[in-house]
């Protein structure tokens, strides 16, 4: 008999284990065929990215030469999609905003509109035949120019449309080079002007326009990598931290404080700890000299400690709802919610949704994401149009998971007050069956 109890003890054990390690390889595949996922394949998606092209030249050689690059090169072609803009409407546009063509060209980039603009300065062939007559000297974006912001999207413009908009200029230089431009601009030259080119400067003959890079927002320091990236993700895991350290405390508390008064007072409680934690987030990235003052002056630092409390406190109002709903027999998963949280808001934020497949445009609803563009607006003074979209997500997690919070509580008591009085009763049960053994016992020794 205690053989075969022990052996089904051992099955149970076993059996228990091998769940264990089933539940946990399915945990680690999902997760992380969630993050690998990223970047599967990204170059299928690169004509996802939008890029302008613009023809202010009003000369018939440096210009066309251009366009016909972007339209007819089909080495290109699976590098982006280029949308070229009627200059006479943007034009139109530059004047009704009161800009010049360059700064309207650069506004549309700015605006987020387009992720990079090739730029045909106005008089460009008439810049090249005046450098070749050694009227003028050309000078860097005078002529041809891509215009782009990194401080846009870290991640989305150092890993991807930087290093592409680099490939397309290598390209152009290798297509340049195949194209009648210098014989074309040779023939508008009298016959002394071309010996003279010839004699003095014949390099101006071999020498070949490319594109030179504008960086509208250029990312100062190296070191605002760490903030932007895993930094915000350190955030998911000190929300979580919060939950565990403040759990002793909260024990205490529900002891004397009951009802909506222990509700009010968790919330409360949880908040000032975020208030806390975000402050130390903006601490040290100052003490590492990442300026806070550029977009909204000696502020900027209350506004992004704003930004910081308001991820803290959606992440970690989430976090706490969906550990509770764990509370009591599912906790041993608190560690999976934690790094699934992690991997969900991490994968959009810094795997570039225009480059990922769709199932990942859920990023744009997630705390961490809009938390990522909030700090890249305070920092580096990129668009604010959608400060407004950002800080709303945020405020509706908040608003969402404090409303399902106290559920998730109200749950917790009421299921352990089951187990509580299930113990209860099976201890009665087995009071009750010792009694009655010990009456019958009693009743044979009368007998005998």
């Amino acid at each position: 008999m205690i053989d075969e109890t022990y052996s089904k003890s051992e099955f149970t054990l076993v059996v228990q284990v091998f769940k264990n390690y089933f539940i946990l390889a399915i945990c680690l595949l999902a997760i992380l065929s969630m993050y690998w996922g990223v970047y599967h394949d990204r170059a299928a998606h690169y004509t996802r990215i939008h890029y302008a092209i613009i023809n202010a030249d009003e000369g018939d050689i440096v210009g066309p030469i251009v366009e016909s690059f972007f339209a007819n090169t089909s080495a290109i072609q699976s590098l982006g999609t280029y949308d070229f803009l009627d200059l006479t409407e943007l034009e139109t546009l530059a004047s009704s905003n009161n800009h010049s063509l360059d700064a309207e060209v650069y506004r549309q980039v700015h605006h987020q509109h387009y992720y990079g603009a090739f730029y045909v300065h106005q008089n460009a062939t008439q810049a090249y035949l005046s450098n070749l007559k050694g009227q003028v000297e050309l000078v860097g974006d005078s002529v041809l120019e891509i215009v782009y912001e990194t401080g846009r999207d870290y991640s989305v413009m150092t890993g991807g449309v930087v290093p592409i908009i680099a490939s397309i200029n290598k390209v152009f230089y290798q297509y340049i080079a195949q194209t009648p431009l210098i014989p074309a601009l040779m023939n508008q030259l009298t016959d002394d002007e071309i010996s003279q080119v010839v004699s003095a400067n014949p390099e101006l003959i071999t020498s070949l326009p490319t594109f030179k890079f504008s960086d509208l927002r250029p990312i100062p320091l190296l070191i605002f990598q760490a903030p932007l990236s895993v930094g915000v993700i350190y955030l998911v895991a000190f929300a979580f931290f919060q939950f565990l350290f403040m759990t002793p405390v909260h024990q205490r508390v529900a002891e004397s404080v009951k009802g909506f008064k222990y509700m009010v007072y968790r919330f409360v409680v949880a908040q000032i700890a975020y208030i806390v934690i975000s402050l130390g987030y903006v601490v040290v990235n100052s003490a590492f000299g990442m300026a806070y003052d550029t977009t909204f002056g000696h502020s900027g630092f209350l506004v992004i400690w704003m930004f910081a409390f308001l991820v803290m406190s959606s992440l970690g109002s989430t976090i706490e709802t969906l550990i509770l709903c764990l509370v009591p027999n599912r906790i041993q998963f608190a560690g999976v919610v934690l790094v699934l949280n992690i991997v969900l808001n991490l994968s959009p934020t810094v795997g570039t949704i225009a480059l990922t497949p769709v199932f990942y445009r859920y990023g744009y609803a997630i705390p961490v994401f809009n938390a990522y563009h909030l700090m890249h607006v305070a920092y580096f003074d990129v668009w604010k149009g959608d400060i407004g979209r950002y800080i709303g997500i945020l405020c509706a997690w908040i608003v969402v998971w404090n409303i399902l919070l106290p559920l998730s509580m109200l749950r917790v008591v009421r299921k352990m007050a089951r187990i509580k009085k299930k113990a209860i009763e099976q201890k009665l049960a087995q009071e009750t069956e010792q009694m009655v053994l010990q009456e019958q016992q009693e009743k044979v020794s009368t007998q005998n």
